[in-house]
């Protein structure tokens, strides 16, 4: 026997699991496609610039392969909710252009002023800041991913949404 679920606000019985509407919203393919050509080159006045040598003729097998993903706008908006990435191949591009501020600086604006001295400085200060900003953004995403996270997606895995009204609400509010 199959339990009766109400929404809290409209009394209707046709309600679903998020995570069921996000499933049948949501599908990927891959898809894998060979192309083969041919060609001729070489010979006699032909091809490679006039030459005098062998011809022959050559060929070329491609493999191709394509990922996709598609969703319904109901499953972009009752997505679950995402992990952290890291942001460390932004921070090392933002340590690069910094290094290369104070390159141009040391050298260029400052070369009355012992350059090289301020370019080491500043090389070593922006090496600092970078290992600095890596481990922090590390920390940060750590917390989130072991602490937050799982909280949100447990959340989001007992919640119902109603399709009469869309109301998205926890499974325990639940009379059924």
């Amino acid at each position: 026997m199959q339990a009766s679920f109400q929404c809290p606000q409209c009394g209707s019985e046709d309600t679903r699991a998020l995570s069921l509407l996000y499933a049948a919203g949501t599908s990927t393919s891959v898809s894998t496609g060979v192309s083969t050509g041919f060609s001729t080159y070489g010979g006699i006045g032909g091809g490679g610039g006039g030459s005098f040598g062998f011809g022959g003729i050559g060929s070329n097998t491609t493999t191709t392969t394509m990922r996709g993903r598609q969703q319904t706008n109901l499953a972009a908006a009752i997505a679950p909710p995402a992990r952290r990435k890291s942001r460390a191949g932004r921070i090392i591009f933002a340590g690069i252009c910094m290094y290369f501020s104070i390159m141009v600086l040391g050298c260029g604006a400052f070369l009355a002023f012992h350059s090289a001295a301020f370019a080491t400085l500043g090389s070593w200060l922006c090496i600092g800041l970078v290992i600095f900003a890596l481990v922090l953004d590390h920390r940060k995403v750590t917390a989130y991913n072991t602490q937050v996270w799982p909280g949100l997606m447990a959340r989001w895995e007992a919640s119902m949404l109603c399709q009469r009204c869309g109301l998205t609400f926890p499974r325990h509010t639940l009379n059924g």
